[in-house]
């Protein structure tokens, strides 16, 4: 039976090898990669698909930056990925029910946006659209074609002009007490 489950410590050492499957060992050295070094992924948000003891899929998100080149100001979003399964059960719809999960997840959280680099045919259906028109950049110029957004509430909110970037890794967004309210202004008045 598979089980969807939150992601543990102990884990990682499976994660890592199933990415080193799901993408290469070149994948380190993708501009998506530059956007998660050195920085934590969100514990809370972290979802995998456990057998047996065994990791079979995995998704994760990480705290990120949009900074406005216009405006000067930065705009904080999740940053979604990698979302990997095992290849023995790829195509049997667990990816598509680890992901859905993650997203219920993230929205009872009421997080405000997604970003992530991926196939629009693939993540549309989960709510996510190009950036485009906007012009959004990833470190290096490269993959701005495949950057996708999801957001909450019914006006979006990317600026014209930015840079998707890592946060500064001293930073304590992202870990256990990540403070709802930079995200969804609507929760600093919740919580």
């Amino acid at each position: 039976m598979i089980i969807i489950d939150q992601e543990h410590a102990l884990d990682v050492p499976q994660i890592e090898t199933l990415l080193d499957v799901s993408f290469g060992k070149g994948r380190k050295s993708k501009s998506s990669y530059s956007i998660r070094e050195n920085v934590d992924p969100i514990d809370q948000l972290n979802l995998v698909l456990r057998s047996r003891g065994k990791i079979l899929g995995t998704v994760r998100f990480w705290p990120a930056i949009i900074r406005d080149a216009l405006g000067g100001v930065n705009h904080d979003t999740l940053f979604l990925g990698p979302l990997a399964v095992d290849p023995g059960i790829q195509g049997s719809g667990q990816g598509k029910l680890l992901l859905r999960a993650a997203l219920e997840n993230v929205d009872a959280k009421r997080y405000s946006r997604i970003m992530l680099v991926g196939c629009l045919k693939y993540y549309g259906e989960f709510g996510f659209r190009s950036v485009k028109p906007k012009y959004i950049s990833m470190p290096g110029n490269r993959d701005a074609g495949r950057l996708l957004v999801r957001e909450w509430g019914s006006l979006p909110s990317l600026p014209t002009v930015g840079q998707l970037m890592a946060i500064e890794p001293a930073s304590s967004f992202g870990h256990a007490d990540l403070p709802h309210s930079r995200f969804c202004p609507e929760m600093a008045q919740i919580s």
